[in-house]
């Protein structure tokens, strides 16, 4: 090998070496394979169970209308955490945690209306089985009860007692944004 043939070949190591150090460095956007961001969308009752009430007539999520869902998602490895509201009143933002597989992420999670002496409020995330699907978009189902147990100041319930509104829904629409 010639000299100016060795000054050729460093001359090109230098320049593709010099191309790959912005790639390895600095700061870099979420990754797409990642379920971290801020998802929203709507999602529709499939179905609701009530136990203890006389029939889900009357409450805030009614079969086959849609509702709101907002999820501010942070993913580390397969875990992932932060905060979702399913119901349109904000008392009822919940902290969940779970964890992400590929395109697959399943979360829990519930919020306690504060205490009254009427009865408390849970609502609660019981499934949360969703896909991130090709277009990005995330899609699935999951179930969430409320929960009511009655206090000692409502004169028309048993005190103690728990009635629950169990529902299926699901994810229509729900995508991140930029």
């Amino acid at each position: 090998m010639t000299r100016g043939s060795r000054a050729w070949w460093r001359a090109w190591w230098t320049i593709v070496v010099t191309a790959a150090i912005p790639a390895c460095s600095g700061p870099t956007a979420p990754s797409t394979q990642s379920f971290s961001g801020h998802w929203v969308g709507t999602y529709l009752v499939r179905q609701c169970t009530p136990t203890g009430w006389p029939s889900c007539e009357g409450v805030l999520e009614l079969e086959n209308h849609t509702y709101p869902v907002d999820l501010m998602l942070t993913q580390t490895g397969s875990s992932v955490s932060g905060t979702a509201q399913i119901t349109e009143s904000a008392v009822w933002a919940m902290a969940v945690s779970g964890s992400a597989s590929q395109n697959t992420l399943t979360i829990a999670g519930s919020a306690t209306e504060p205490l009254n002496r009427v009865s408390t409020d849970v609502v609660r995330i019981t499934r949360w089985l969703t896909t991130r699907a090709d277009d990005g978009t995330m899609r699935g189902t999951f179930s969430f009860h409320r929960e009511t147990l009655w206090g000692p100041a409502n004169m028309q319930h048993p005190v103690g007692e728990l009635w629950t509104l169990g529902y299926e829904a699901e994810l229509l629409n729900v995508a991140r944004r930029p």
